[in-house]
């Protein structure tokens, strides 16, 4: 029997056990809780059951690049920006850890709560999903009722004295353009913007700016579908930067940066699935990318997911 925890920042967290049946974004009603891949092929819906709670560990687990052959792959990624007419695209890498002896889940997430109070946190697991666990500080759409608010996130620096980067700086502002004009183009009303500002996630800080606006509620799925991915976890333009991800990765993106949280008429919290984790029998896969720029540095891309990484571990280990 699978099972679902999680704990949205301000209220308790929610438990409970059951199945992760397969369905689509267009079947979703009110008040499930979905959890989708990367590329939306893969939507699942928690349904609810009784019986006993246990773990499923996928067997095979995916291929994590060493530092060179990260390297290697990001200069051959980064190389095609310019005939691919591409300004900004994200490159992941996974960070694989051996499990120590005395981890356990559950802990693991109550710390995660415990460190991330302004973060989503989450642990699911069933044969369908495997099992995985994270604490994303971004949020893609929110609603109670016809009011909605969604952020773009972007940037990682270690202490607030440090300053931003041109390269940052650039990088949030394309998550934010592109943001604004996929609402416009959904004929949203109401739109404002607040940013970008500071915000500081627990380890790291990012620059993020606040986006509110009006719609019906019903809107909900042609959102997500106008939202996701976003320049913060795709790049832009969204189907060059996609047919490259797929290109240089080296592994498959699970439900890294995939969709998960839960629908509702009155109120809606959907969140982008970062700072997350596959948990395998014996070991942690941690999902980690970066936004790269025609002016990246591999070195400093590969260091920041490095300090991605240790977002979870502090936690963790």
């Amino acid at each position: 029997m699978g099972l679902l925890q999680y704990r949205i920042p301000g209220e308790e967290t929610f438990f409970a056990k059951g199945e992760w049946e397969l369905k689509t974004l267009a079947s979703l009603v009110e008040g499930d809780f979905v959890l989708t891949t990367f590329n939306k092929e893969e939507v699942y819906v928690f349904n609810e059951e009784d019986g006993e709670k246990n773990y499923s560990f996928h067997p095979e687990e995916p291929y994590a690049v060493s530092e060179q052959e990260y390297y290697a792959g990001l200069s051959a990624f980064k190389s095609e920006f310019e005939v691919r007419g591409i300004a900004k695209a994200i490159y992941s890498r996974i960070h694989k850890v051996e499990k120590s002896e005395d981890f356990k889940l559950e802990d693991a997430f109550n710390r995660l709560c415990e460190k991330y109070p302004n973060a989503f946190v989450y642990l699911i697991s069933g044969e369908n999903t495997g099992t995985w666990m994270g604490a994303t500080p971004e949020t893609l759409v929110s609603s109670k009722k016809n009011a909605f608010y969604t952020m773009s996130l972007a940037g990682t620096k270690k202490t607030k004295e440090l300053s931003w980067t041109q390269k940052e700086i650039e990088e949030q502002a394309f998550v934010t353009d592109f943001i604004l004009e996929k609402l416009r183009k959904a004929e949203v009303s109401n739109l404002q913007s607040d940013g970008p500002k500071d915000i500081f996630t627990g380890a790291v800080y990012h620059l993020k700016t606040d986006i509110t606006f009006s719609t019906p509620t019903e809107n909900i799925k042609q959102l997500v579908e106008v939202l996701h991915p976003t320049p913060a976890v795709c790049g832009v333009p969204t189907d060059k930067a996609l047919d490259l991800i797929a290109k240089h990765e080296e592994h498959s993106r699970g439900f890294y940066a995939g969709v998960i949280g839960r629908v509702g008429q009155e109120r809606c919290d959907l969140f982008v699935n970062l700072r997350c984790m596959q948990v395998f029998e014996n070991s942690l896969g941690l999902y980690v990318g970066g936004g790269i720029t025609k002016d990246s540095v591999v070195e400093a891309e590969y260091q920041e997911t490095i300090n991605k990484a240790q977002t979870l571990l502090r936690v963790l280990v």
